[in-house]
C-alpha cells in the first residue's frame, strides 16, 4: 500500500510543483520583459506629459533642466526640421524619415525605437517640436536577466523543498487510508472486533464510522445465522436419529411379520387369492427394503461406517451384476480394464443401484448401455427416458422423478454418499432422450490395463 499510494501521491505533488515552476518560468521569460518594457514606456509618457507645458508656447529652460536631472532618461528637443533645440552637446540632428515617422504614429505621435541594444528612444511629436526621451537599455536587459536567474534559483529551491513537503503531506493523507485498508482486510477475514480510532471529523472519519457500523451489523447478522444454523443442525440431527432409530426398530418387526404371513399362507386351508398374496408380499418387501435403505443412508450421512478397501476389477464386477438381473437388454461396452481400490460390498451396492435405477426409469423395451472407460477412469450407464429429467434433484433423498416409479427414491442418494466416501465423483447429463450417469474415480485409486 505504501509503494502504490503514498509514492504515487508524492510523485504527483512533485510533478505538479515542477509543472508550476516551468509555467511560471516561461511567463517570466517571455511575458515579463514585454510587461517591463511597457511599464518603462508608461513612465516615459508621464514625463512627456510634464515636458509639454515647459516648451509651449515658449521654452522654459530652467524648469526643463530640473526635470532632466530628476528623470531617469535624457531629454532632447528637436524642431520639425530635426534640428536640436535642447539637449546634450554633440547630439546629432534627426533624419527626415524619423521626423515623418514620429508624426505618423497614432496617439501622442509616439515612436519607440531600440538603438543597437544600447538605448531605448521614445519620440513624441507635439505641435512644432519633437521630444525624445532616451533610456539606457543595458540596465533593462540586466534586470530581466537577473530576474530570470533569480527565478531559476527560486524554482530549484521550490522543487527541492517540495520533496519533503510532499512526503509529509502524503503521509498525513495516506496513513489513515492505509490504516482503514488494514481494518477492512481484518473485516474481510471476519475479525469483526478489530478497532481503529482516527479521531477525524472529515470524510475519512465518516468512512471509518461506516466501516465500524458495517462490521457491527455484519457481526450481529453472523451471530444470528450461527444460532439459526445450530438450530438447523440440531433439527437435522434429530431427524436423522429419528429416521435411523425408526428404521432399525421396524427392521425386526417387519421380518417377523413377513415370516408370520408366509407361515400363515402355508397353514391356511383356504388360501387367499394369488394377486392378494402377491400384493402383501410386495408391500412387505418394499417396507423391508425401505428400512434397509434408510439405515444405510443414515449411517453414510453420519459417517458411522468404515470402508474395507480391496482391489476390485470393475469389468468383472459389472458382468457379474448384470447376470444377476437376467436382462438381455443390458449392453456392456469396455474400453480397457479398470481396477480400483474400494469396499467390494459398498461398490456392489453402488453398481446394483445404478443398474436397477436405469431399468426402472428407462423407456420400456429399450436397451441400457454400460460403458467402462479405463483411460479416463470412468464408469457410466445410459438409458432412454421420457421427457426432461430434473438433474439437480436426481441424487437427493426420496426423489423418484414420477410418483408411480418403483423404489424408495433413496438409491441414488446412497450411491452418491458411498462414492463420496471413496473419493469419487458422480454426475448426470441428458442428451435428447438419453440420460447418462457417470462415475469418475480418482486416478491415484485406480489402475488400468
Amino acid at each position: 500500500m505504501f509503494n502504490r499510494l503514498r509514492m504515487r501521491f508524492i510523485a504527483y505533488s512533485i510533478l505538479y510543483t515542477l509543472l508550476l515552476v516551468v509555467v511560471l518560468y516561461l511567463v517570466q521569460r517571455f511575458v515579463a520583459p514585454a510587461l517591463y518594457l511597457q511599464s518603462i514606456i508608461n513612465d516615459q509618457n508621464t514625463v512627456a506629459e510634464e515636458i509639454v507645458p515647459l516648451i509651449e508656447p515658449t521654452l522654459n529652460l530652467p524648469a526643463l533642466d530640473r526635470l532632466n536631472q530628476l528623470s531617469l532618461s535624457d531629454i532632447t528637443l528637436f524642431n520639425v526640421q530635426g534640428q536640436v533645440v535642447y539637449g546634450a552637446e554633440g547630439t546629432a540632428s534627426l533624419r527626415p524619415i524619423d521626423v515623418v515617422t514620429t508624426f505618423q504614429e497614432g496617439q501622442w505621435n509616439q515612436f519607440v525605437r531600440v538603438q543597437d541594444q544600447s538605448y531605448l528612444d521614445i519620440y513624441y511629436g507635439v505641435e512644432s517640436s519633437i521630444i525624445r526621451l532616451r533610456t539606457p537599455f543595458a540596465p533593462i536587459i540586466s534586470n530581466i536577466g537577473f530576474l530570470n536567474q533569480f527565478f531559476i534559483i527560486i524554482g530549484i529551491v521550490a522543487i527541492i523543498l517540495s520533496i519533503p513537503l510532499s512526503f509529509l503531506f502524503a503521509k498525513s493523507f495516506t496513513d489513515p487510508i492505509i490504516k482503514l485498508n488494514q481494518l477492512a482486510l481484518k473485516f474481510k477475514d471476519l475479525a469483526l472486533d478489530a478497532t481503529l480510532d482516527l479521531k477525524r471529523t472529515d470524510e475519512i472519519g465518516e468512512l471509518e464510522h461506516s466501516l465500524k457500523t458495517m462490521a457491527a451489523n455484519l457481526k450481529g447478522t453472523l451471530e444470528n445465522l450461527e444460532i439459526e444454523l445450530q438450530k438447523e443442525k440440531a433439527l437435522d440431527q434429530i431427524q436423522k436419529d429419528f429416521v435411523a432409530r425408526v428404521s432399525h426398530e421396524l427392521k425386526t418387526p417387519l421380518a417377523i411379520i413377513k415370516n408370520s404371513v408366509e407361515t400363515l399362507f402355508d397353514a391356511v386351508n383356504d388360501p387367499l387369492p394369488m394377486d392378494l398374496r402377491t400384493m402383501i408380499d410386495e408391500e412387505i418387501d418394499h417396507m423391508v427394503n425401505l428400512s434397509h435403505d434408510l439405515i444405510d443412508l443414515s449411517q453414510l450421512e453420519s459417517g458411522r461406517f468404515t470402508i474395507q478397501k480391496n482391489e476390485i476389477n470393475l469389468n468383472e464386477f459389472t458382468h457379474h451384476l448384470v447376470k444377476g438381473f437376467n436382462d438381455e437388454e443390458i449392453i456392456i461396452e469396455e474400453e480397457g480394464f479398470l481396477i480400483m481400490s474400494g469396499d467390494p460390498a459398498r461398490m456392489r451396492q453402488v453398481l446394483h443401484n445404478l443398474i436397477q435405477n436405469g431399468l426402472h426409469h428407462r423407456v420400456p423395451k429399450t436397451p441400457i448401455t454400460i460403458t467402462i472407460d479405463a483411460a479416463h477412469h470412468q464408469w457410466s450407464i445410459t438409458n432412454a427416458v421420457e421427457g426432461e429429467v430434473a438433474l439437480q434433484q436426481l441424487f437427493k433423498p426420496f426423489y423418484k422423478g414420477q410418483e408411480k416409479s418403483p423404489g424408495s427414491g433413496l438409491g441414488l442418494a446412497i450411491v452418491k454418499s458411498i462414492l463420496t466416501a471413496h473419493g469419487a465423483s458422480i454426475w448426470a447429463h441428458q442428451n435428447a432422450s438419453f440420460l447418462t450417469i457417470t462415475i469418475k474415480f480418482a486416478a491415484d485409486q485406480t489402475s488400468v490395463s
